[in-house]
Parts: structure tokens; C-alpha cells; sequence
């Protein structure tokens, strides 16, 4: 009777003592795991945090007004250097023909013309404007606003800086030959050098 009373006590304090150490356990697995994770997001999550500040400072900010203005004026010069190129190559539709003459091939050979070519500041606006004339008539272009403008039809480049007042320099009175060949258009200048007129012209050859 004694043996099985101790027995009766036992189990019960075993059970309890069994259900303890599972607690213990549990709790100390809890404990360490919110120990490993909590310095874990420590480490992890300012840094990810602070990346994404960082990189969203940077997004939409505007460039600083200088960069913005040098970036305008190059392209805009761009858009100036194709237009002024076009017109070289197209200079037959955009000087004027008073006299039909250029519809005659025995006085006008637009596939091989001698022109005159020249870059200045006419109208003082800061913009160089291109002198652009042929056997017949002149005239002085300038761009504003994205494209090309005429400011005035001439008879030779002589006249284009008496109208506007300013010296006219000696390369203006010099004519060079615009000539089409199977690469395309050529200016071909008195001094022997050639220069194609492609995107890669250099206006250095008429400033």
C-alpha cells in the first residue's frame, strides 16, 4: 500500500516536472530566436532603410540651373547646325529666282553651282546666322524659336553686310563650289581642301 501511494506521487510530479523542462525549453528557444532576429533587423534593416532614403532624394531633383542652361544651348546649336546644313544642301529652294533663271540648265547647274558660304552675326542677337548665295541672289538666314527664318534676299553677299551695316570679311567674297557627288553633297573651297556636307561638317570651314 505504501509503495503504490509513491508510485501515485510520483507520476504526477514526474508529468509536471516533464511538462517544465518543455516550457523551459521553448521559452529559451523563443528567447534566442528574438535574440538572433531582433539584432539581425539591427544591422539589416537601417541599412535598407537608409538606402531607399537615399536613392528617393536623389529622384526628380532638378539639375542645377547652369547645367540646365549649358544643356538648352547645346542643343539648340545642334538644331541650328542641321537646319543651316539643310539649307546648304537645299539652297536652290530657299534663295529667291527673280528671273526663272535657275529653271534654265544652260545658266544654272544646281548639281555643280559656285556659292557663297558664311557665318556671322548679322542682327546682333547673339545667334550666328548663315550667308548663303549662289550665282544669282543671296540671302541671310537666322534661327530662333526652333527653326529657320530669312532675313533678307540680296543680289550678292557684298550687299548682305552693307544692309546690315557690318565689315564683311574677306573669305565671303570668296566662291566655293557646291558640288553633288555619289557620296552626296561637297563643298569643294578655293585653297583645294573639300568637306563633306554630312552630320559630321565642320562649320569652322565658313565661320
Amino acid at each position: 500500500m505504501h509503495k503504490r501511494d509513491k508510485r501515485k506521487c510520483f507520476t504526477p510530479v514526474l508529468s509536471m516536472g516533464i511538462f517544465l523542462m518543455i516550457t523551459i525549453s521553448l521559452t529559451a528557444c523563443t528567447f534566442w530566436a528574438v535574440c538572433i532576429f531582433s539584432s539581425a533587423n539591427a544591422s539589416f534593416c537601417p541599412y535598407e532603410q537608409k538606402t531607399i532614403m537615399i536613392s528617393q532624394s536623389y529622384v526628380g531633383m532638378a539639375l542645377p540651373r547652369v547645367w540646365e542652361k549649358e544643356i538648352l544651348k547645346r542643343e539648340e546649336e545642334a538644331a541650328r547646325k542641321r537646319a543651316y546644313l539643310y539649307i546648304i544642301c537645299n539652297m536652290r529652294e530657299y534663295l529667291a529666282d527673280p528671273h526663272g533663271d535657275k529653271e534654265n540648265p544652260a545658266v544654272y547647274d544646281f548639281m555643280d553651282q559656285p556659292v557663297y558660304l558664311g557665318l556671322y552675326d548679322f542682327n546682333g542677337d547673339g545667334v550666328l546666322d548663315l550667308l548663303a548665295g549662289d550665282t544669282i541672289t543671296t540671302a541671310v538666314f537666322t534661327f530662333a524659336d526652333g527653326q529657320v527664318e530669312k532675313l533678307v534676299d540680296v543680289k550678292n553677299p557684298k550687299e548682305a553686310y552693307i544692309y546690315f551695316g557690318v565689315p564683311m570679311p574677306k573669305e565671303a567674297e570668296e566662291s566655293i563650289r557646291l558640288v553633288y557627288e555619289a557620296s552626296g553633297w561637297v563643298l569643294k573651297f578655293p585653297s583645294g581642301e573639300e568637306a563633306a556636307l554630312d552630320s559630321g561638317f565642320d562649320y569652322d570651314f565658313i565661320r
